[in-house]
């Protein structure tokens, strides 16, 4: 199975590697793959079904899940453990908690800790087109959605990332900074244009 997506913890010192239907646990000193595992084949609340990105807050993983629309399972997003999050709305159990998301296309996603931020990217093959290629949307980090946003031209986003409490995102031809106006208290977008075509985005882990 391809990897879609690798996180690494600077408090736990692992590395989490994530595929469509599986997320495996790195030790960097043996170079191998603890017994810590979360799969398709599992029946809880955190089982997976299309995994297209993770990041971590602390030791907490949180997985961006498409869902299968086959088994009428939308697109999701995955705390594990759950002792920090999913208190609003969402199914628990000791191991995961879910939330449910509005974005279909789904396809990468940031924290800081105390909020989510999920990109829209959809498949070339994506069918029917959606109306909207690049969507920011902004959640607390129990489910409840803030705000959402529309990249620059409609383009799809290459990535997201946290950096020092803020977000950054990156869609083909333009940057993103996303901020919360001190005075207002509302969340704002600032675009940028590049002179070149972006295609991923990363933030440093130190």
């Amino acid at each position: 199975e391809p990897a879609v997506s690798v996180s690494y913890s600077s408090t736990s010192g692992y590395l989490y590697v994530v595929g469509e239907q599986k997320i495996r646990q790195i030790d960097p000193e043996t170079r191998e793959f603890t017994s810590f595992e979360i799969s398709a084949s599992s029946d809880s609340d955190g089982r997976l079904y299309n995994a297209v990105d993770t990041t971590l807050a602390g030791d907490t993983l949180i997985t961006l899940d498409r869902g299968d629309s086959s088994q009428n399972i939308g697109a999701r997003v995955i705390c594990t453990p759950a002792y920090k999050f999913g208190t609003n709305e969402a199914s628990k159990n000791s191991k995961a908690a879910t939330f449910k998301i509005e974005e279909t296309n789904a396809k990468y996603i940031s924290t800081n800790g105390e909020t989510i931020l999920i990109a829209t990217a959809p498949d070339a093959d994506s069918q029917p087109a959606p109306a909207k290629s690049g969507v920011l949307a902004l959640y607390t980090n129990a489910g409840a959605p803030i705000k959402t946003f529309e990249s620059q031209d409609g383009e799809p986003f290459a990535g997201v990332a946290n950096l020092y409490g803020t977000y950054y995102a990156a869609s083909k031809n333009h940057l993103y900074k996303l901020e919360k106006n001190a005075e207002s208290g509302e969340y704002e977008l600032i675009a940028q244009k590049t002179t070149r075509a972006n295609k991923l985005l990363a933030a440093d882990i130190y």
